[in-house]
C-alpha cells in the first residue's frame, strides 16, 4: 500500500492505476475516508467516466459521509439529464438505487422506499439481475419499516426475474422470515 500510494501522489505513466487500485484496497480494509482524495483527483481527471463518481459516492457513504455521498450522486443524475458525454446512457434506475441504498445504510428508510421504488420501475434498461438487486433492497427496506406483505411482493419480483440466482435464494428466505438488520459488532 505504500508503493501505491507513492506511485499514486507522484508517478507518472501508473499514477492514476495507483490512485485507483490503492482506493479499492482503503475501501476493503475498512478506511475509506482515505480513498475519498484519490477518487476526487481521478474524477477531476476523467470527467466523463461516471464510474469513478458513483465510486467516489460509495466511498463517501462508507465514510460516513451521507451529505455528499447523495450530493455526488445528485451530480451525475444532473450530467445524465444534461446528456453529458459519458452521462447520458446512465440508466436513471442505476442513480435512484444508488441513492435509495446510502438511504438505506443510514437507517433513511421513507428516502429509501421513494428511491428504491424508482429503481424497480419498469423501463427496460436495467438487465434482469441488477433490477432484481434493487427490488430486493427495496423488499429488505419496507422489512424494515414493518411492512412485510408488502415486502414480500418485492421479493416474489425478484423471484420473478432471477429465478435460479442467488439473489432470488435469498428473497425466497425473506419471504418467510422477514428481513432484520444484523447488529454491527
Amino acid at each position: 500500500m505504500r508503493t501505491l500510494k507513492l506511485v499514486a501522489e507522484s508517478g507518472h505513466a501508473s499514477r492514476i492505476d495507483a490512485a485507483v487500485l490503492l482506493s479499492a484496497i482503503l475501501r476493503r480494509e475498512r478506511r475509506s475516508a482515505e480513498a475519498v482524495p484519490l477518487l476526487v483527483n481521478v474524477s477531476d481527471q476523467f470527467p466523463r467516466n461516471y464510474l469513478f463518481r458513483f465510486e467516489l459516492a460509495r466511498v463517501y457513504a462508507d465514510s460516513g459521509d451521507k451529505t455528499n455521498a447523495i450530493a455526488n450522486l445528485d451530480r451525475i443524475e444532473q450530467l445524465r439529464v444534461k446528456g453529458n458525454p459519458g452521462f447520458k446512457t446512465i440508466p436513471a434506475e442505476k442513480i435512484a438505487f444508488d441513492k435509495g441504498n446510502v438511504y438505506f445504510w443510514y437507517g433513511d428508510l421513507e428516502p429509501a422506499v421513494e428511491h428504491l421504488r424508482r429503481a424497480t420501475a419498469p423501463s427496460g434498461l436495467w438487465a434482469a439481475d441488477e433490477a432484481a438487486v434493487a427490488w430486493l433492497r427495496l423488499g429488505q427496506t419496507l422489512d424494515l419499516k414493518g411492512e412485510h406483505k408488502e415486502a414480500k411482493s418485492a421479493y416474489n419480483e425478484v423471484v420473478r426475474l432471477v429465478p435460479q440466482s442467488e439473489t432470488a435464494k435469498e428473497a425466497r428466505n425473506y419471504i418467510m422470515f422477514p428481513y432484520k438488520r444484523k447488529k454491527q459488532g
